[in-house]
């Protein structure tokens, strides 16, 4: 869902394509959002609503080795890359921040998933802490995510890190 409520973002995959469609609740309109590689999933909105971030899958159909983070303009159908592709990591799980300045996002990169900061044009990229699906609070202070049976909280900037719930 937009953060409005009036559009939702999925994607579908057709043979080796995975496209990001954008359907209008008002309007009952699909768009059609086709980024380079045309491998795009995990879509989630920017909180004004103009922009679509991705994991775009870069390796070999069925076989992903390589994936980045993209944004997509819902506007123009422009794709800007966040992160760039490398073989054999990860990059998934995009999350905007309520501000709209910050996209958490998880990284395996020959290792156990760790959880990324980066701003929208890719600048700024540092490492927050392990783990994976970044979910911010709705202030933009502190993250949930993943990691191990277990839900942890942290603030953005690394520090209280503190468990919520271990799983059962």
């Amino acid at each position: 869902w937009s953060r409005d409520g009036r559009a939702i973002a999925y994607f579908g995959s057709f043979s080796d394509t995975s496209w990001l469609y954008v359907f209008s609740l008002g309007t009952h309109k699909t768009r059609v959002l086709k980024s380079k590689a045309g491998r795009s999933s995990k879509p989630t909105w920017s909180p004004d609503g103009k922009r679509i971030a991705v994991m775009e899958d870069g390796g070999p159909f069925g076989m992903i080795r390589q994936a980045s983070i993209e944004v997509a303009s819902v506007a123009t159908n422009t794709w800007t890359p966040v992160t760039r592709p490398r073989r054999n990591r990860l990059d998934t799980d995009p999350a905007w921040s309520p501000d709209g300045t910050t996209i958490a996002f998880a990284r395996q990169d020959h290792g156990p998933q760790t959880i990324y900061l980066v701003r929208p044009d890719g600048s700024a990229l540092h490492r927050l802490t392990m783990g994976r699906s970044p979910s911010w609070s709705p202030d933009g202070k502190s993250i949930a995510y993943s990691l191990g049976n277990a839900v942890y909280v942290i603030n953005d900037d690394g520090a209280g890190q503190r468990l919520v719930v271990r799983a059962l």
